[in-house]
């Protein structure tokens, strides 16, 4: 019933909550690595906010992962062990 199924983007807050996790990562560390605040990747995975488009690149890119994977769960998920942000 497509009427009950929750919009896929809400899944993201755990997508990338569980992948943080995996990868051994703090909410600070993370913004760092992509270029935004703690408060911000901490919004998202509360759900106090549903990121736009550059937002989910700038963690996708920082988490080497696929930004649809990131958005909306589509394709392959990335391996906890997938390549280790890099600074640039």
């Amino acid at each position: 019933d497509m009427a009950r199924r929750a919009p896929r983007y809400l899944g993201i807050r755990d997508r990338l909550k569980s992948l943080r996790q995996k990868r051994g990562l703090s909410l600070n560390a993370l913004g760092i690595a992509a270029g935004l605040t703690y408060t911000t990747i901490h919004n998202i995975e509360t759900g106090r906010t549903v990121p736009g488009i550059d937002t989910v690149e700038k963690i996708a890119d920082a988490l080497g992962i696929s930004p649809a994977w990131m958005a909306f769960g589509e394709g392959e998920p990335p391996s906890a062990m997938a390549p280790a942000m890099t600074s640039t």
